[in-house]
């Protein structure tokens, strides 16, 4: 006789959600703002700030889903979410600092950007479970 498999759809932990995008602002300001001091002691030009920007975000982003990910399932939808609400937050905690709320087609990019970045790192955090 064969058993038959019963699948319980577990909720998601909403806390831990909270506390790893809590955790990635945390580290994207707190490397937005060294690098801040960087280029005020180093005179490090201005075309360097969009790429460490994107270093920072992915980051971030790695950090955030490496915490949400427990268990090897939907690691790309996991990963894919969280990054995209980290460049939503991201976004609304930086124009709150810089007092520009201004959105603009860089903005849809960066969301695209934050969704695909989170989808890679939930596979491969995810692949990387024991």
């Amino acid at each position: 006789m064969s058993q038959a498999t019963i699948q319980v759809n577990k909720k998601p932990n909403y806390s831990l959600y909270i506390k790893s995008l809590f955790i990635s602002l945390l580290i994207s300001l707190g490397l937005v703002l060294v690098f801040a001091l960087l280029i005020k002691g180093f005179n490090i030009p201005d075309s360097a700030i969009l790429p460490v920007n994107i270093v920072i975000k992915l980051i971030s982003i790695f950090v955030a889903v490496k915490i949400v990910i427990k268990e090897k399932s939907r690691g790309l939808i996991k990963g894919a979410l969280v990054g995209a609400i980290y460049i939503i937050l991201s976004f609304i905690l930086f124009s709150i600092l810089s007092k520009d709320f201004s959105i603009s087609i860089k903005f849809l990019y960066d969301l695209l950007f934050g969704a695909v970045a989170g989808g890679i790192s939930g596979i491969i955090s995810m692949n990387s479970l024991k």
